[in-house]
């Protein structure tokens, strides 16, 4: 093989693994909510299951969210295919009553199951009473490329799979049983992603 072979070789190699990574990550599409969880809220499985889980619009500060309101440990799961490219969006916080009462505050946590696995995803502790500066919605974007879109695999599909997207609230530090002042919220809970579904 010639030089000039084997360069235009290593060139064309190249330009097809860019064309499958841009393919793999959705390209340069433009992410758009493919699926708001506060409009399937009714769909989710909430615990505890007696529990009431309001929505309503809150305003903290001068932003304002469309918010899940839930008891200080609950769990919220949705069921659902990820589309290509795909990403959580939502804010955290407390309820602003909350702000002098005296806790630990809140642990926030988000994850991803199938079948018999879970993994977090992200944890954020918000505690408005100990941290001035947690008060006031908290943003939280989660990249879920490696549970979305075309994988170069014999074996894994994450097109194929629903996935339980879970949200999470404890009372604040790990172990403990402190719950003044748990008034968790889920702000505009999304998914967004690139190509379909």
């Amino acid at each position: 093989m010639t030089r000039k072979t084997i360069a235009v070789l290593l060139v064309a190699v190249c330009g097809l693994a860019a064309g499958l990574y841009a393919i793999q990550r959705g390209g340069v599409r433009q992410r758009v909510v493919v699926a708001d969880l506060t409009d399937s809220l009714d769909q989710a499985e909430r615990r505890p299951a007696a529990a009431t889980f309001d929505v309503a619009p809150l305003t903290i500060g001068t932003e304002a969210h469309r918010a899940i309101s839930t008891p200080g440990a609950s769990r919220i799961t949705w069921e659902l295919m990820l589309p290509d490219n795909a990403l959580i969006e939502v804010a955290v916080a407390l309820k602003p009553e909350a702000w002098t009462l005296e806790g630990d505050g809140v642990l926030f946590r988000v994850g991803i199951a199938e079948g018999r696995t879970h993994e977090d995803l992200a944890t954020r502790l918000v505690n408005p009473h100990g941290q001035a500066d947690d008060r006031r919605w908290i943003p939280l974007s989660i990249d879920l490329g490696a549970y979305s879109g075309f994988k170069l695999s014999l074996f894994y599909h994450p097109r194929r799979l629903k996935w339980r997207l879970v949200f999470n609230t404890n009372a604040g530090s790990p172990g403990s049983t402190d719950s003044r002042g748990d008034l968790p919220l889920w702000g505009d809970p999304r998914v967004l992603g690139s190509g379909s579904k």
